[in-house]
């Protein structure tokens, strides 16, 4: 998995790189009506970034399975909130739905084709996003929905089986910690449902590396009973 996920980071980096170097979140604003940024220099050298290893992993992606705080997408497990389309993936600096903007999501206006739907991961439970959030995407050509994170995924797959032209906007799993925010209090029935909470999405590999981390847990529950 490891390697696996440094084949994967050529995708995963430069978006964030790009979003910092064009201050794309500075002051919660976008650059994109900004009459000094240029477009088309940035629609290059995006185009030029496109990952040459994971792209070609599957024909599509989807996601197989949720942890704490991390996404197995196909066969990479990937840390924090993400971005995902069809054929690819990108980090999403976003850490807390509250963050969750129209430009946060720039890149919508740089990927071809612009994807005609997309659903947006809002954690552990719905969140209302702000009407200016959809009226901007509306405005692109767009369709929005927001829901859990858990909920996301499902349908993004959905999408995913169906060929739809669909984006994905995924704040990272929080399974550690209760609704309200607070730390959860693990039992051995508690690991061994993270350990399986892929098979609640399963699409056929929901088995990937969850194995021995399942007995590891459960054997490590077992022994601090027995202590």
């Amino acid at each position: 998995v490891r390697s696996l996920l440094q084949r994967a980071a050529p995708a995963v980096r430069p978006l964030r790189s790009f979003s910092n170097s064009f201050n794309f979140q500075q002051a919660g604003t976008s650059k994109w009506n900004d009459p000094t940024f240029d477009k088309d220099a940035f629609q290059k050298e995006f185009d030029g970034m496109a990952p040459p290893g994971n792209e070609h992993f599957d024909d599509k992606f989807k996601v197989y399975g949720l942890n704490d705080g991390q996404f197995l997408v196909n066969h990479y497990w990937i840390d924090g909130s993400i971005l995902l389309f069809p054929n690819r993936f990108y980090m999403w600096n976003i850490q807390d739905v509250d963050e969750i903007k129209p430009h946060t999501l720039e890149i919508m206006n740089f990927v071809k084709p612009r994807p005609d739907y997309l659903i947006v991961g809002t954690g552990a439970t719905r969140a209302e996003l702000d009407d200016s959030f959809y009226e901007h995407f509306k405005r692109m050509g767009i369709t929005v929905d927001a829901c859990p994170t858990f909920e996301a995924c499902s349908t993004f797959n959905m999408c995913i089986d169906d060929d739809y032209n669909v984006a994905c906007a995924l704040l990272k799993p929080t399974l550690d910690r209760n609704i309200d925010g607070s730390e959860k209090v693990k039992n051995q029935s508690d690991a061994y449902d993270e350990a399986y909470i892929s098979g609640e999405i399963g699409l056929g590999n929901e088995g990937f590396g969850k194995g021995a981390e399942r007995k590891r847990l459960i054997a490590e529950l077992q022994k601090q009973q027995k202590d």
